[in-house]
């Protein structure tokens, strides 16, 4: 133990004489009873002989002087995804499963909605994207979207609200065009998966707020408008998307009924076509 300490403060010693002083050639301190503990200081730094071990601790030139170490700026993961919502959508609107248990044949013939000419626009408000593993391959995206369906009338028909309940109606025939117009604020949330950020599948959940609504009519010049409809006010609709980072295809379909219980047809919307990225 008494070895143990004074090798300690002649360490400590030495450091302090040294540092204090250059030195060039080896210099050397021997204690112990039979001389085998050795403190060496030369150019190479400070050798500690101790019990036949070796313990070294640098150049006096490393340890008084300052070292540059270089700085790397930390390295954060890049994360890109594909959002699902590009800047507009254009397709086509069907009223699909539709039932008219509340009407005659000819009253259903005469209610059928949807057809080539039925168009579907809508435009992104806003969108963002979640990271849900570290590449961020996986994501949870929601935002908002104006969309507007118009749903045509096969032939010179359309609705009147009469008991009730929506009511078909025999237009004069010289009207060229007849349609039921709805608009939403849609609020989709959808979970997308990506590969290599240039392909990528996203489904989810849209609710959808109805902003305005009106059965509409065209004479030649003359546009005529038909209220009110009983529309639901809320709505719900299943999302896929999927596509490149470039284009993609788009298919909604209608959760909920378009018209409230027991005023109208049974039926529910649909919608398919592709959006784009500007």
């Amino acid at each position: 133990m008494k070895s143990f300490i004074t090798t300690i403060i002649l360490l400590i010693a030495t450091l302090v004489s040294l540092h204090a002083q250059e030195v060039t050639d080896d210099s050397t301190i021997t204690f112990g009873n039979d001389g085998q503990h050795h403190i060496t200081y030369n150019a190479d730094g400070i050798h500690l002989k101790l019990a036949g071990m070796i313990l070294k601790f640098g150049s006096k030139d490393n340890s008084t002087q300052p070292q540059h170490i270089p700085q790397y700026p930390l390295q954060q993961p890049q994360f890109k995804s594909i959002s699902p919502f590009g800047f507009a959508e254009v397709g086509v609107n069907l009223m699909v499963n539709a039932k008219y248990a509340l009407y005659t044949p000819e009253e259903a013939a005469m209610m059928r909605l949807g057809n080539a000419k039925s168009i579907y626009m809508s435009v992104n408000l806003y969108s963002r994207s979640i990271r849900l593993n570290q590449s961020g391959s996986f994501t949870m995206d929601y935002g908002a979207q104006f969309t507007m369906e118009n749903y045509r009338f096969n032939g010179p028909y359309s609705m009147k609200y009469e008991g009730g309940m929506m009511r078909p109606v025999k237009l004069e025939d010289s009207v060229t065009r007849s349609k039921l117009l709805l608009e939403y604020i849609s609020l989709p949330t959808m979970f997308t998966w990506s590969y290599n950020h240039k392909f990528f599948v996203s489904c989810g959940l849209s609710i959808d707020i109805l902003l305005w609504h009106s059965l509409m009519y065209q004479k030649p010049m003359v546009i005529d408008r038909v209220e009110p409809v009983t529309v639901e006010p809320i709505q719900f609709s299943g999302v896929l998307h999927f596509g490149t980072d470039k284009v993609y295809g788009f298919i909604n379909y209608g959760l909920t009924d378009v018209f409230t219980y027991n005023t109208g047809p049974t039926c529910r919307r649909f919608s398919a076509g592709i959006g784009f990225y500007l």
